[in-house]
C-alpha cells in the first residue's frame, strides 16, 4: 500500500511518499523435510522526501531523504523466540543522496546521485549497516535506432539466512535496445551485484546475462522471448548456483 503527494511552486518540485507492507513467507521443503521461513515475516513502514531544482530547464538539482521501519514478526516479544538461536532483526534506517539530472539533448539523460545510509539493529547483538551511497540512471540514444543504458544503485537488503538479519548490496547494470524493424526490438541486458552480509565475513556475487526479443503484435499486445543466464558465487559452496531460463511471455498494455 502506498501513498503520496506532489507539488510544484516556480522552480522547485517537493514529493512525499508514504509506504506499508505485510510479507508472509511459506514454508518451503528440502529434501523431504519442511523448512521454516516464519522467522522471514515482517511488516515494512517507509517513507520518503524529495526536493528537484531546475537550474534551467534540462537541468536540475535533487535531494532525496527516505526512512524504514522494519518489523519481524519472530522477535523478543514473541512466544516462539529462542535467545540462543534465533536474531531480534527489527531496525529502522535512514538514506540521504544529493544529485544531479540533466538532458544534453535528447542523446543523453538521466541522474546521478551520492549520499550516506545506516540501518540500526534493535539488537546490540547485529552491527548497524552503513556507508556511502550512490547511485545512476542514465539513457544514451546512440542513434535513432539505438538506445544504451547504464543503472547503478546500493542499498541495504534483509536476507533469508538465519545467521545474518541483512546485506548491503552494490548493483551495476548495462543494457542495450535496438530497434530492428518498427515492431521488433532485441535487447541485451548484464548485471552485476556484489552483497555484503552483515555479521559475517561473506560476500557474494551475483550476475545476468540476458537476451530478449520484443514483438509488438499490436498498439495493446506484445510478445516477448527471452534467454537468461544467471550465477552466484559465494565463499559458501552450496550456495553457488547456476541458473539458465528461457520464457515467452504475451504482455497486454492499457
Amino acid at each position: 500500500m502506498r501513498t503520496g503527494a506532489e507539488f510544484t511552486v516556480n522552480r522547485l518540485t517537493a514529493a512525499l511518499d508514504f509506504g506499508w507492507q505485510k510479507l508472509n513467507y511459506s514454508d518451503g521443503v528440502a529434501g523431504g523435510l519442511i523448512v521454516d521461513q516464519d522467522f522471514r515475516d515482517r511488516r515494512i513502514l517507509t517513507g520518503a522526501a524529495r526536493l528537484d531544482y531546475e537550474l534551467s530547464p534540462g537541468y536540475q538539482l535533487l535531494l532525496r531523504a527516505s526512512y524504514d521501519d522494519r518489523n519481524y514478526v519472530l522477535d523478543t516479544d514473541s512466544p516462539q523466540f529462542n535467545p540462543a538461536t534465533d536474531l531480534d532483526r527489527d531496525s529502522h534506517g535512514y538514506e540521504i543522496e544529493g544529485g544531479f539530472e540533466f538532458a544534453l539533448t535528447r542523446l543523453l539523460y538521466g541522474n546521478v546521485r551520492v549520499g550516506y545510509l545506516t540501518q540500526n539493529y534493535q539488537s546490540g547483538a547485529i552491527d548497524t549497516v552503513n556507508g556511502i551511497t550512490f547511485g545512476a540512471d542514465l539513457l544514451w540514444n546512440v542513434t535513432s535506432l539505438t538506445s544504451a543504458r547504464l543503472t547503478v544503485d546500493r542499498r541495504v537488503v534483509d536476507t533469508a539466512t538465519t545467521v545474518s538479519a541483512g546485506r548491503l548490496v552494490t548493483q551495476y547494470g548495462l543494457g542495450v535496445d535496438h530497434e530492428l524493424l518498427r515492431n521488433l526490438i532485441i535487447s541485451a541486458d548484464g548485471q552485476f551485484a556484489r552483497l555484503r552480509f552483515n555479521g559475517l565475513n561473506r560476500t557474494d556475487t551475483e550476475t545476468l546475462a540476458q537476451l530478449s526479443v520484443r514483438y509488438l503484435m499490436n498498439e495493446y499486445l506484445s510478445l516477448v522471448l527471452t534467454a537468461a543466464r544467471e550465477a552466484r558465487n559465494s565463499p559458501i559452496n552450496f550456495i553457488d548456483y547456476r541458473r539458465n531460463t528461457v520464457s515467452l511471455n504475451l504482455k497486454l498494455a492499457l
